[in-house]
Protein backbone atom coordinates (compact mmCIF):
# COMPACT_ATOMS: atom_id res chain seq x y z
CA UNK A 1 0.00 0.00 0.00
CA UNK A 2 2.81 2.41 0.86
CA UNK A 3 4.45 1.60 -2.47
CA UNK A 4 1.26 2.53 -4.34
CA UNK A 5 0.84 5.80 -2.40
CA UNK A 6 4.50 6.70 -2.99
CA UNK A 7 4.22 5.89 -6.69
CA UNK A 8 1.12 8.05 -7.04
CA UNK A 9 2.83 10.96 -5.25
CA UNK A 10 5.88 10.70 -7.50
CA UNK A 11 3.77 10.53 -10.67
CA UNK A 12 1.65 13.51 -9.63
CA UNK A 13 4.82 15.48 -8.83
CA UNK A 14 6.41 14.69 -12.19
CA UNK A 15 3.23 15.45 -14.17
CA UNK A 16 2.70 18.72 -12.27
CA UNK A 17 6.32 19.77 -12.82
CA UNK A 18 6.09 19.05 -16.56
CA UNK A 19 2.81 20.94 -17.03
CA UNK A 20 4.00 23.91 -14.94
CA UNK A 21 7.38 24.09 -16.72
CA UNK A 22 9.35 23.32 -13.54
CA UNK A 23 11.38 20.33 -14.76
CA UNK A 24 14.66 21.92 -13.63
CA UNK A 25 13.35 22.48 -10.10
CA UNK A 26 12.14 18.86 -10.00
CA UNK A 27 15.53 17.51 -11.09
CA UNK A 28 17.33 19.82 -8.68
CA UNK A 29 15.14 18.64 -5.79
CA UNK A 30 15.50 15.02 -6.86
CA UNK A 31 19.28 15.01 -6.95
CA UNK A 32 19.75 17.55 -4.14
CA UNK A 33 17.51 15.52 -1.85
CA UNK A 34 19.97 12.65 -1.77
CA UNK A 35 22.81 14.97 -0.81
CA UNK A 36 20.68 16.62 1.89
CA UNK A 37 19.67 13.23 3.26
CA UNK A 38 23.25 12.00 3.58
CA UNK A 39 24.35 15.30 5.14
CA UNK A 40 21.50 15.16 7.68
CA UNK A 41 22.30 11.55 8.60
CA UNK A 42 25.96 12.40 9.17
CA UNK A 43 25.02 15.37 11.35
CA UNK A 44 22.81 13.37 13.73
CA UNK A 45 24.71 10.07 13.63
CA UNK A 46 27.01 10.98 16.52
CA UNK A 47 24.25 11.93 18.93
CA UNK A 48 22.17 8.91 17.96
CA UNK A 49 25.12 6.62 18.70
CA UNK A 50 25.81 8.42 21.98
CA UNK A 51 22.26 8.26 23.29
CA UNK A 52 21.71 4.72 22.00
CA UNK A 53 24.86 3.76 23.90
CA UNK A 54 23.44 5.45 27.00
CA UNK A 55 20.27 3.35 26.62
CA UNK A 56 22.33 0.14 26.38
CA UNK A 57 24.31 1.12 29.47
CA UNK A 58 21.07 1.95 31.28
CA UNK A 59 19.71 -1.47 30.34
CA UNK A 60 22.87 -3.29 31.44
CA UNK A 61 23.11 -1.52 34.82
CA UNK A 62 19.44 -2.09 35.65
CA UNK A 63 18.21 1.48 35.23
CA UNK A 64 15.60 0.45 32.69
CA UNK A 65 14.33 -2.20 35.10
CA UNK A 66 13.94 0.51 37.75
CA UNK A 67 12.15 2.75 35.25
CA UNK A 68 9.99 -0.23 34.33
CA UNK A 69 8.88 -0.56 37.96
CA UNK A 70 8.01 3.14 38.03
CA UNK A 71 5.98 2.94 34.82
CA UNK A 72 4.35 -0.43 35.57
CA UNK A 73 1.19 1.05 37.22
CA UNK A 74 0.84 3.59 34.40
CA UNK A 75 1.29 0.95 31.71
CA UNK A 76 -1.07 -1.43 33.49
CA UNK A 77 -3.80 1.23 33.63
CA UNK A 78 -3.42 2.75 30.15
CA UNK A 79 -2.29 -0.33 28.20
CA UNK A 80 -3.53 -3.44 30.02
CA UNK A 81 -2.88 -5.75 27.05
CA UNK A 82 0.85 -4.95 27.41
CA UNK A 83 0.88 -6.93 30.66
CA UNK A 84 0.28 -10.24 28.85
CA UNK A 85 3.91 -11.28 28.91
CA UNK A 86 7.25 -9.90 30.09
CA UNK A 87 8.62 -9.27 26.58
CA UNK A 88 5.64 -7.09 25.61
CA UNK A 89 5.76 -5.19 28.89
CA UNK A 90 9.51 -4.57 28.57
CA UNK A 91 9.13 -3.47 24.94
CA UNK A 92 6.39 -0.98 25.87
CA UNK A 93 8.40 0.42 28.78
CA UNK A 94 11.60 0.66 26.72
CA UNK A 95 9.65 2.41 23.97
CA UNK A 96 8.26 4.95 26.43
CA UNK A 97 11.66 5.40 28.10
CA UNK A 98 13.47 5.87 24.79
CA UNK A 99 10.91 8.46 23.76
CA UNK A 100 11.30 10.25 27.13
CA UNK A 101 14.99 10.73 26.36
CA UNK A 102 14.21 11.91 22.83
CA UNK A 103 15.49 8.78 21.11
CA UNK A 104 12.73 8.19 18.58
CA UNK A 105 15.00 6.04 16.42
CA UNK A 106 15.94 3.83 19.37
CA UNK A 107 12.27 3.64 20.41
CA UNK A 108 11.05 2.35 17.05
CA UNK A 109 12.22 -1.28 17.32
CA UNK A 110 10.74 -1.54 20.82
CA UNK A 111 7.47 -0.05 19.59
CA UNK A 112 7.25 -2.41 16.64
CA UNK A 113 7.94 -5.45 18.85
CA UNK A 114 5.39 -4.33 21.46
CA UNK A 115 2.70 -3.64 18.85
CA UNK A 116 3.29 -6.98 17.14
CA UNK A 117 3.15 -8.84 20.46
CA UNK A 118 0.00 -7.04 21.61
CA UNK A 119 -1.70 -7.65 18.29
CA UNK A 120 -0.75 -11.34 18.04
CA UNK A 121 -1.11 -12.37 21.69
CA UNK A 122 -4.54 -10.77 22.01
CA UNK A 123 -5.59 -12.25 18.65
CA UNK A 124 -6.97 -8.88 17.58
CA UNK A 125 -8.81 -8.42 14.33
CA UNK A 126 -8.96 -4.66 14.86
CA UNK A 127 -7.25 -2.32 17.33
CA UNK A 128 -8.72 -2.04 20.81
CA UNK A 129 -8.48 0.83 23.31
CA UNK A 130 -5.19 -0.38 24.83
CA UNK A 131 -3.55 -0.81 21.42
CA UNK A 132 -4.74 2.62 20.27
CA UNK A 133 -3.48 4.16 23.54
CA UNK A 134 -0.06 2.63 22.94
CA UNK A 135 0.02 4.00 19.39
CA UNK A 136 -0.91 7.47 20.72
CA UNK A 137 1.81 7.33 23.40
CA UNK A 138 4.33 6.18 20.81
CA UNK A 139 3.31 8.77 18.23
CA UNK A 140 3.17 11.75 20.58
CA UNK A 141 6.60 10.60 21.86
CA UNK A 142 6.52 12.59 25.06
CA UNK A 143 10.15 13.48 25.81
CA UNK A 144 12.04 15.26 28.54
CA UNK A 145 15.14 15.82 26.44
CA UNK A 146 14.50 16.23 22.68
CA UNK A 147 18.03 15.09 21.84
CA UNK A 148 17.57 14.70 18.09
CA UNK A 149 16.00 18.15 17.74
CA UNK A 150 18.77 19.70 19.84
CA UNK A 151 21.44 17.99 17.73
CA UNK A 152 19.90 19.13 14.45
CA UNK A 153 19.53 22.71 15.70
CA UNK A 154 23.14 22.80 16.91
CA UNK A 155 24.41 21.31 13.66
CA UNK A 156 22.76 24.18 11.78
CA UNK A 157 24.36 26.79 14.07
CA UNK A 158 21.64 27.51 16.63
CA UNK A 159 22.97 28.19 20.10
CA UNK A 160 19.62 28.84 21.80
CA UNK A 161 18.36 25.26 21.92
CA UNK A 162 17.57 25.51 25.64
CA UNK A 163 14.62 27.76 24.87
CA UNK A 164 13.11 25.00 22.79
CA UNK A 165 12.93 22.28 25.47
CA UNK A 166 10.04 23.75 27.48
CA UNK A 167 7.88 24.49 24.45
CA UNK A 168 8.51 21.05 22.94
CA UNK A 169 7.63 19.38 26.25
CA UNK A 170 4.42 21.42 26.57
CA UNK A 171 3.26 20.65 23.03
CA UNK A 172 4.03 16.95 23.36
CA UNK A 173 2.27 16.74 26.73
CA UNK A 174 -0.83 18.44 25.33
CA UNK A 175 -0.88 16.23 22.24
CA UNK A 176 -0.46 13.12 24.40
CA UNK A 177 -3.30 14.11 26.75
CA UNK A 178 -5.58 15.06 23.86
CA UNK A 179 -4.77 11.83 22.01
CA UNK A 180 -5.49 9.67 25.06
CA UNK A 181 -8.73 11.59 25.65
CA UNK A 182 -9.80 10.98 22.05
CA UNK A 183 -8.96 7.29 22.37
CA UNK A 184 -11.15 7.10 25.49
CA UNK A 185 -13.93 8.87 23.59
CA UNK A 186 -13.76 6.73 20.44
CA UNK A 187 -13.19 3.37 22.14
CA UNK A 188 -15.92 3.01 24.75
CA UNK A 189 -14.74 -0.30 26.20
Amino acid sequence: MIFIISLIMILVSVITAVFCGREEALLSAFFGGGYDCVTYCLKICGSMCLFSGFMNIAKDCGLTAAVSKIFRPFVKRIIPSAMIDKDTENSVVMNITSNLFGLGNAATPFGVRAARNMYNLNKMTSPDRAFASFIILNTSSLCIVPSTVITVMQSYGSFEVGKLIISVFMVQTLSCILGLFLVRTVFKS
